[in-house]
């Protein structure tokens, strides 16, 4: 009695394509959300002098799909500030620094990319470490989240 193949090799590596194509949509998705909260969460909670505006335009984040940037979103002028594009080029430029180092896998950059970002930190002023913290938060729930949609797709 030999063996006879009754399954489509072809079939599956479509379907295994679809289903990779479609976790990598969702997760870049639901970084890019939390990139977007932590950046409002730093804004919200901004408890230091910024007299130009520059310390909170250069706010921002990047997602990376294998050390591509797929998403960004933040580095915005703050209006009514003095300061012009200074803060929003720190923070980018800081962000493609950092993004550098990164080639594999997803990443979330969040950064306040002022040099005196680091300083108000250490005085226990919050910069980022309230966007910190939720984005540990919810980068679990979104996994978990994301492993079950997954799980319900047909």
């Amino acid at each position: 009695m030999g063996l006879i193949k009754t399954f489509d090799l072809f079939g599956i590596h479509k379907r295994l394509e679809k289903v990779n194509k479609q976790f990598r949509e969702k997760v870049i998705q639901s970084l890019d959300e939390i990139g977007a909260e932590c950046v409002d969460t730093a804004l919200e909670n901004a408890d230091y002098d910024d007299p130009m505006g520059n310390r909170r335009s250069s706010i921002g984040y990047v997602v990376l799909d294998n050390g591509e940037e797929v998403n960004s979103g933040g580095f915005k002028q703050i209006e009514g500030s003095l300061g012009i594009k200074y803060g929003s080029q720190k923070g980018k430029d800081l962000a493609e620094e950092l993004a550098g180092n990164h080639s594999e896998g997803f990443v979330l950059i969040v950064v306040a990319g002022m040099e005196n970002a680091a300083a108000e930190e250490a005085k226990g002023k919050d910069v980022l470490t309230s966007s910190e913290e939720l984005a540990k938060k919810e980068i679990l729930k979104v996994l978990n989240k994301v492993q079950q949609e997954m799980k319900e797709e047909p």
